[in-house]
C-alpha cells in the first residue's frame, strides 16, 4: 500500500524549498488598493523550480526554506518587486508606426522587439488621432505586493525538469 506525502521525505524530514527543488503552491497576490493583482485560484496551483528565474528574487528569498504544509504571508516593497514607476518609460509614438492590423485600445498589452530581438511588453495609455502614448513600466511597477502563500509539495526536480529548464548560473 502506498503512502502519501506532501513532499519527499529526506532523512525522515521534509524537504525544503531550495535551488533545483519542484515546488506546487498557491498563492493570492494582493494590492494595497486590495485587488487581487494574480492568484492561483484562476486556474491551477503555481508548480516551478526553485531559483531558475521563475520568480523575482525577493519572493524566492521569502519561499526559501519553507516546507510543504506551509503558509505564509508577506509583503515586497516596490523596490524589491518590479522597481517604482519611471515617467521616462511612458512616450508618445506616432500612430504611423504601428501595424495598421493592430486593433489599438486604451488598456491592452502589446509587445514591441529590443534592441537585442527580446519582446518588450508595453501598455497603450492613450490614443490620438496622430500619436499613441504606451507605457513601458512593468503594470506592478510602484506597487507594494502582499503575497498570501501554501505549499503544497517541494521535491527533487528531475534531470528532464531541469535541462528543459536550463538554470542560471551562480
Amino acid at each position: 500500500m502506498g503512502r502519501t506525502s506532501k513532499g519527499d521525505r529526506k532523512g525522515g524530514k521534509e524537504m525544503k524549498v531550495s535551488r533545483d527543488k519542484m515546488v506546487v503552491m498557491e498563492y493570492t497576490l494582493h494590492l494595497s488598493s486590495g485587488e487581487v493583482a494574480d492568484s492561483s485560484e484562476r486556474g491551477s496551483p503555481l508548480e516551478f523550480i526553485f531559483g531558475t528565474g521563475d520568480l523575482i528574487s525577493s519572493v524566492e528569498q521569502e519561499l526559501e526554506g519553507l516546507e510543504a504544509g506551509a503558509d505564509k504571508e508577506f509583503v515586497i516593497s516596490p523596490q524589491d518587486g518590479y522597481g517604482e514607476r519611471d515617467p521616462a518609460m511612458v512616450i508618445d509614438i506616432p500612430t504611423d508606426r504601428f501595424p495598421k492590423e493592430i486593433q489599438l485600445e486604451t488598456g491592452a498589452i502589446l509587445y514591441a522587439k529590443g534592441p537585442e530581438d527580446q519582446n518588450l511588453p508595453f501598455t497603450v495609455v492613450d490614443i490620438m488621432e496622430d500619436s499613441i502614448t504606451v507605457d513601458f513600466n512593468h503594470p506592478l511597477a510602484g506597487e507594494q505586493l502582499y503575497f498570501t502563500v501554501a505549499v503544497r509539495s517541494v521535491r527533487n526536480a528531475t534531470p528532464e525538469e531541469l535541462l528543459r529548464k536550463k538554470p542560471p548560473k551562480d
